[in-house]
C-alpha cells in the first residue's frame, strides 16, 4: 500500500467550513475558509442551509493556486 504525501483535514463549524492540506510531516501546505449562513427567524433557534455547507466543502477542498 502506498502512503499518501497529504491529507485534507475539514472542520465544519457554525460560521464557517475550513479545509487545511497536511504533508506527512505534519506541516500545513495550505488553508482556507469559507464562511456560513446562518439564520435566527426566532429566538433560540438557528437554521443552516445542508446545500452551502456540502458547496463550502467542496470548495474548500478545490486546489487552488
Amino acid at each position: 500500500m502506498m502512503e499518501s504525501e497529504y491529507v485534507i483535514g475539514i472542520d465544519v463549524g457554525t460560521g464557517s467550513v475550513r479545509g487545511a492540506l497536511v504533508d506527512r510531516f505534519g506541516k500545513i501546505c495550505k488553508f482556507v475558509s469559507e464562511t456560513s449562513t446562518t439564520w435566527n427567524p426566532r429566538a433560540d433557534f438557528y437554521l443552516q442551509s445542508s446545500d452551502e455547507i456540502w458547496s463550502n466543502c467542496c470548495q474548500v477542498i478545490r486546489v487552488r493556486k
